[in-house]
Order: structure tokens, then C-alpha cells, then sequence
């Protein structure tokens, strides 16, 4: 074996090493990694590029019957890499030296050679032209230049910009990061521009409007700015009128104040409105300090649940004509007043003052209490049920009930009642046992004769003391914690007190009846003695 063929088997096997085959293609690589799907030759590295075969440019075109897409690197004149395009080798990239017309190029080195090259006009004094600053004068604007040797366009009359053809555009476009600026006034629609943006539409126009619109390829934003004097399809119900519009259909339209600024409303250059920059509305007031403030009316609060005026004043709800006045939580309405002022709760047609349908009024102020009170003469205080159920005075702990007359004493009064009855079920009850309490108690108790120091009349009375009552049966009086209270007697329980003083002195009644009937039989054996003796003795 030759040392060249040497050589070869070990190259051949290098690249066997190096080359990875695959049913859709083959890599070349240094890692091992597979072909791309889409590559029949896949070849990479990250140290060495790839080099297609190089030659002279008459070698090039010796090609005989060149594949389309083939590439060569040419070496002399124009040198560079080349693909053919199935018609004529093309030069890729940039290049030295002349590049022929056919390649893209002038075929020329110098200005004049580039026009006779490529068939161009050579006569004019600017004929020559390489660069602006090889002008010998400025071309004005009438000669399609600038008029300048800056580039900026200036003209000693007026500028006129018009499209040729058939409904062509005017664009101005700045380069990279540029701005389009227009100095001066900008008139749209109008040639005499008062304003440094007008824009300008006639009575017949439905539309005067400036736009801004954006979209995200799904969402269309627009707001439109302007005037509609036309007059035949209002916005809000209003025509002629000067109108900012949201036209989107599904995006909205946000009035922001960026940074910390309030937005202000005002009508004849005064202020009617604003937006604090903390998010309150103000009516009547440049401070407003709640959600809502109408001049001292505060609509809110910290917690957003409160209606309260800061100014002393009084706060009006009004409603017109026979309206009323409905209050709702949860969705249902809980609070009403009608249109006759008569105040419902729980029902929506009030046919009282205060009509309470249905629910427990309560109150649970502690000693403060609740009072239910009639002012005026001539009408009486009721508390009636309608139908056949009952009416209670409930206490949910232990309580006085207490009925006071006119000057405010329990002591006297009348309470009328065809009947009343106390809970005694044995339900209710512990420590059931006999009592204590007899016939010795009650007949210690003293029962005075008084009238009440309120009573203008005088009217004689008869009953207890409660401070007496209390030292021998306390069962029956309600001593107040503080001393400066009324006490007061519960004359229904001294009742247990009378039934067991007659029961103690039934007993007693019934003892003395057998001791009478056992001193009647002795004496009636006593006396059927003494008429024996007496018959003995023949008296």
C-alpha cells in the first residue's frame, strides 16, 4: 500500500468518525448530534467555518452546464462568493474592485464611465454629481431638489406638496428614531389655521374630528376629538355640540391623570367638579375628603357605607309628589315611607304611622331602656293584636315591668286588665319544697292606710310598705340597686302568703275542733256519771 493511499483511508476514516448518517440526511459535527430533519447535509461548529471550492474567475464560467444554486469563491478581479441562478452567475455580498452591470454594479470606476455604462444622461452643469457637497449650485425645489445644500427643503414662495395620479398618498417619514415636526400653524380643512392644530369641517359635515386609533389585530381602539354641527345623529341625546367619543366596541375609554394632578370639570371658567388625586369626588368643593362630597355632604365614609354632613346642617332626603322612599339590603327592601309619611318595616304599603310587619322589636340599650310614648290629649296609647293570638311583655332576664302614671310614680295609677295570668308551669321551675313562710309571718305584717304624695286628691289607700313588707316577707318587694330608686311590692305573690296563712290557720281551727269534741264527750260521760250517783243516793 502507497503512503498516499495511506493517507486516505485514514482521512476517509476521520470523516467516517466525524460524520453521522441518518435516514433523512447526514451531520458533520464534533458532538455526535443528529441531522435536522429538513437538512439532507447538516454541518456545524463553533471553531471552524465552512470553504467551498475556489478559483479564478475563468475557471468559474469553464463550469460546463452549472447546477442552479451552485457556489463558488472567485479569487481574482471581482473576488467573492458566486451562485448561479440558472442563468447567470451573481456576485453575494459586498465586493471589490468594479462590479459589472450585469452583477448589480456600474461596470465603472468613475461617474461618467457609471452613466455611459448604464445609458444615463450626461449633459447639465450638475452632471457630475457624486455627492451634495459636490454641487456647484443648489438645485431649488422647482428642479427637484431642496433649495438648500443641507438637505432641508426651502423655497422663496409657498411649498406645495400634490400626489400625481389617481388617489396617491403624501407620506413623510422620519429615519430611526427621527420625529415628523411641523412648526408654525397646521390647518386641516382650512387654509387660515388660528390654532397650532385646526381642524376644520363645514355645517354639512357629519364629522369634524380628530382621531386616534390603534389596534392589537383583534381590539380596535378610537377616540375621536372634535365637533358634530350636523345635527342628525347625536351622541347622549345631544346634537351640535363639541364631543370627545369612544367608537370602540370593546375596549374602553379612560380619562387618566398620570401623575399626582387632579382632573377638574367646569363650566364659564369655573370649577364644577374634580378627582382628587386619592381617587374622591368633589362636587362644590376643590378638597374633597370622602368617595363622594357634594359641598358638606359626605357620601361614603373610610368604611364606603356612610351618608353624614360635616357642616352642622341638617341632610334632606326629598321625594316629590307621592313618591316614597324605599331602602333595600341583600336585594329586598326592608325600609319604606310612603308617599303619606306613614313608615313601614317589613312591609312595602304602610298603612300606620309605624307599621311593623312581622319581626321582634327590641331594644338593647342596657339601663337606658325604651320608651314608647303618646304626646297630646285626647287619644289613648294602645298596644292590641287584631286577631285571637297574644300579646306579651317579655323580659328575657330577670326584670320589674313597672307602669308609671303622669308624673312618673309607679305608686298610683289604675291598670285594667279582664285577666291576666303569671307562668307557674312546674317546667319553669326548681327546688321545688313546702314554703317556709305561714301564719306567724302574716299576721306581722302591717297594713297601713296612706295616700300618695302625687295624688292632688288625696285618696285614701290601703296596702304595705315595702320597706316593712321587705323585713318580714321579701319575697313580694323589688329593693332597686341604688338606694335613690323606688321600691315597690308585687301584691300578687303576698297571695301564696294568704293562701298559707289559712291553711296553717285551718289546721289550727281543725285541732281545736277535736280537742272541743273530746272535751264534749268527756263531759257528756261526766254527766251520765253524776245522774248514776244521783240515782243511788235517791236524789
Amino acid at each position: 500500500m502507497t503512503k498516499t493511499t495511506t493517507k486516505l483511508t485514514i482521512i476517509a476514516a476521520a470523516i467516517l468518525l466525524a460524520t453521522t448518517a441518518h435516514a433523512a440526511g447526514t451531520a458533520i459535527n464534533e458532538t455526535g448530534e443528529m441531522p435536522d430533519a429538513s437538512a439532507i447535509l447538516d454541518a456545524r461548529s463553533v471553531t471552524r467555518g465552512f470553504l467551498p471550492p475556489r478559483m479564478t474567475a475563468a475557471q468559474r464560467t469553464a463550469i460546463s452546464s452549472p447546477a442552479t444554486g451552485l457556489q463558488v469563491y472567485q479569487t481574482d478581479g471581482t473576488a467573492g462568493l458566486y451562485v448561479y441562478n440558472g442563468t447567470t452567475w451573481n456576485l453575494i455580498g459586498n465586493a471589490t474592485g468594479t462590479v459589472a452591470v450585469a452583477n448589480g454594479g456600474t461596470g465603472a470606476t468613475t461617474a461618467a464611465a457609471a452613466r455611459t455604462a448604464l445609458s444615463a444622461a450626461s449633459s447639465g452643469a450638475n452632471s457630475d454629481i457624486t455627492s451634495l457637497t459636490g454641487l456647484t449650485t443648489a438645485l431649488s425645489v422647482a428642479q427637484g431638489g431642496t433649495g438648500t445644500a443641507t438637505g432641508s427643503i426651502t423655497s422663496t414662495t409657498a411649498l406645495t406638496f400634490t400626489a400625481g395620479g389617481t388617489n396617491q398618498n403624501v407620506t413623510l417619514t422620519p429615519s430611526g428614531t427621527g420625529y415628523t415636526l411641523l412648526g408654525g400653524k397646521v390647518g386641516i380643512g382650512t387654509a387660515t389655521p388660528g390654532v397650532p392644530l385646526h381642524l376644520y369641517g363645514a355645517a354639512t359635515q357629519k364629522y369634524v374630528y380628530s382621531l386616534f386609533e390603534a389596534t392589537d389585530g383583534t381590539n380596535t381602539a378610537s377616540i375621536y376629538l372634535g365637533s358634530d354641527m350636523r345635527g342628525t345623529t347625536p351622541h347622549a341625546g345631544i346634537n351640535n355640540a363639541a364631543k370627545l367619543l369612544n367608537t370602540s366596541a370593546n375596549v374602553p375609554l379612560v380619562i387618566d391623570s398620570v401623575y399626582a394632578q387632579p382632573i377638574v370639570f367646569g363650566t364659564t371658567d369655573t370649577e364644577r367638579m374634580r378627582i382628587s388625586t386619592a381617587g374622591n369626588v368633589g362636587i362644590g368643593t376643590t378638597t374633597p375628603t370622602d368617595l363622594l362630597q357634594v359641598g358638606n355632604l359626605m357620601f361614603g365614609g373610610n368604611s364606603g357605607r356612610e351618608i353624614y354632613s360635616t357642616s352642622g346642617y341638617d341632610i334632606n332626603y326629598k321625594a316629590t309628589g307621592s313618591a316614597a322612599h324605599h331602602f333595600y339590603t341583600n336585594g329586598t327592601e326592608r325600609f319604606t315611607i310612603s308617599g303619606t309619611g306613614n313608615v313601614g318595616i317589613g312591609t312595602t304599603s304602610p298603612t300606620y304611622k309605624l307599621h311593623v310587619a312581622g319581626g321582634t322589636i327590641r331594644n338593647d340599650l342596657g339601663s337606658t331602656g325604651v320608651s314608647l310614648g303618646l304626646t297630646g290629649g285626647g287619644s289613648n296609647l294602645q298596644i292590641y293584636h287584631s286577631n285571637s293570638s297574644s300579646v306579651y311583655f317579655w323580659n328575657s332576664v330577670s326584670g320589674v315591668y313597672e307602669f308609671y302614671n303622669a308624673v312618673g310614680s309607679t305608686s298610683t295609677g289604675t291598670l285594667v286588665a279582664g285577666a291576666y295570668n303569671i307562668g307557674s308551669d312546674y317546667r319553669l321551675k326548681n327546688n321545688i319544697v313546702n314554703t317556709h313562710f305561714g301564719i306567724a309571718d302574716l299576721m306581722k305584717i302591717p297594713v297601713r292606710d296612706y295616700t300618695y304624695k302625687a295624688d292632688a286628691a288625696n285618696t285614701p289607700t290601703t296596702g304595705f310598705i315595702a320597706q316593712e313588707l321587705y323585713e318580714i316577707f321579701p319575697n313580694a318587694v323589688t329593693k332597686p340597686a341604688n338606694a335613690e330608686e323606688m321600691w315597690s311590692v308585687d301584691y300578687g305573690k303576698v297571695t301564696p302568703l294568704l293562701v298559707k296563712g289559712m291553711q296553717d290557720l285551718k289546721a289550727e281551727n281543725d285541732g281545736l275542733k277535736s280537742e272541743n269534741e273530746a272535751l264534749r264527750k268527756e263531759s257528756s260521760d261526766l254527766k251520765a256519771r253524776l245522774q248514776k250517783i244521783e240515782k243511788v243516793l235517791g236524789l
